[in-house]
């Protein structure tokens, strides 16, 4: 899965399907499914379902539009208002010529949390400057 954080800026999160709940390691996305991949190694309609409604609840919560990459040319993209776009067109790491910044792993943090890191992060860079003043 891929987190879009910013323009230019993605986080890519694994996504685990386990028979067992005992099997999660709180790792990326899991998720408890029986039969998630039939015989052809394609998520079953059921996995699939879950992914999605699994996804909607984190971009509602987070802030952030996903993208579901399922194969080289198959992407399931979540927007903000929970609908869900497919595409021959995963996110991928450069754009013509340009690098993309991709984070790997991690918790998925919320808008809320990287606005203010950002925000300290800038005062730090410009100490005793009039509008990092606390009031």
């Amino acid at each position: 899965m891929i987190v879009r954080l910013y323009a230019a800026i993605y986080q890519h999160v694994d996504i685990h399907f386990h028979r067992r709940k005992e099997e999660c390691i709180h790792r990326g996305l899991e998720l408890v499914c029986a039969e998630p991949f039939d015989s052809d190694g394609k998520l079953t309609d059921i996995a699939r379902a879950m992914l999605i409604s699994e996804v909607r609840a984190r971009v509602k919560e987070t802030g952030f539009r996903m993208c579901i990459v399922l194969a080289p040319d198959r992407a399931l993209y979540v927007e903000m208002d929970g609908s869900v776009e497919e595409s021959n067109e995963p996110p991928h790491a450069s754009l013509e010529g340009l690098d993309l910044e991709v984070y790997q792993g991690g918790d998925i943090p919320t808008r809320e949390s990287l606005s203010a890191e950002s925000e300290d992060r800038e005062k730090s860079r410009f100490p005793g400057h009039p509008e990092n003043e606390d009031v």
